[in-house]
């Protein structure tokens, strides 16, 4: 067989050692128990990574590059499994899990990689209302640069950014946005406002061209300066970094702007 992982699991929080199994594949489909028999039944993936929400889970690749968002897609999805980390207060032995410390759900390693719990969102941003009678969740993996500050926010390509600072008012401060691709269905739309912190919304792409996210980013900021830069860089096909008053002279001239998206022929 030529994929073969690993799964230390433990499975809840009052576990005191883990439970470890070794899969086996030759087609990234079925996984069977690694024997020397090709004629081990198969195993259900999302029973063999089944843990309880306090619990905590590895996997690891032995051998092959088998599709780590199929093996992620067996993991538990419910809003159970969503949180801070450290509140369920495992404590595993396993430095790497025990380091992860951040929003991202339930502990998940997948080939060293941080994976985290996402809730997706219904609609189109910003068309469509949202339903609420269905709840969608994903894990996905996670920007390294978010958990340096416990922050577990998915990584992607970043298709349009932009980015306000005041220094000089009683209202300043710093508020940034941005959206990056997920894959081929989704997108993350997120914002860091000074003291509010970091949030995001995950949508699925629905078929909009990276110039269309980054019009859906502008209807999504909520800083008219901000919003003002990103439309300016959409029009003109470049960057901008300036002042807000260069944008509207109403505006105010020390409030620095920055936008851009991966669609400018400059970026």
């Amino acid at each position: 067989m030529n994929l073969r992982i690993k799964i230390t699991k433990w499975v809840d929080e009052r576990s005191d050692s883990p439970e470890i199994a070794v899969l086996a594949s030759d087609d990234d489909g079925a996984w069977r128990l690694d024997a020397d028999s090709l004629e081990q039944e198969a195993v259900d993936l999302p029973e063999a990574l089944f843990v309880n929400p306090g619990g905590a889970i590895r996997i690891d690749v032995e051998r092959g590059a088998p599709s780590l968002e199929r093996i992620a897609d067996a993991l538990p999805k419910t809003p159970e499994y969503m949180g801070w980390s450290a509140d369920w207060g495992l404590e595993t032995g396993d430095d790497a899990i025990d380091a992860l410390n951040d929003d991202g759900g339930m502990r998940v390693l997948i080939d060293g990689e941080r994976w985290g719990l996402f809730e997706i969102s219904g609609r189109v941003w910003p068309w469509d209302p949202v339903d609420q009678r269905v709840r969608e969740f994903n894990w996905l993996p996670c920007d390294p640069d978010g958990l340096n500050s416990e922050q577990a926010r998915p990584s992607g390509r970043k298709i349009a950014y932009c980015s306000g600072s005041e220094s000089a008012s009683r209202t300043g401060g710093y508020f940034s946005y941005w959206v990056v691709e997920l894959d081929d269905d989704h997108v993350a739309f997120c914002d860091h406002l000074d003291d509010d912190g970091f949030s995001l919304t995950i949508e699925r792409r629905a078929g909009r061209s990276d110039i269309e996210i980054g019009r859906a980013l502008s209807g999504y900021v909520d800083w008219p300066p901000v919003a003002l830069a990103l439309d300016r860089a959409i029009a003109s096909g470049e960057d901008f970094d300036g002042v807000a008053s260069e944008l509207d002279p109403e505006l105010s001239g020390t409030c620095e702007v920055r936008a851009g998206g991966s669609f400018l022929p400059k970026s």
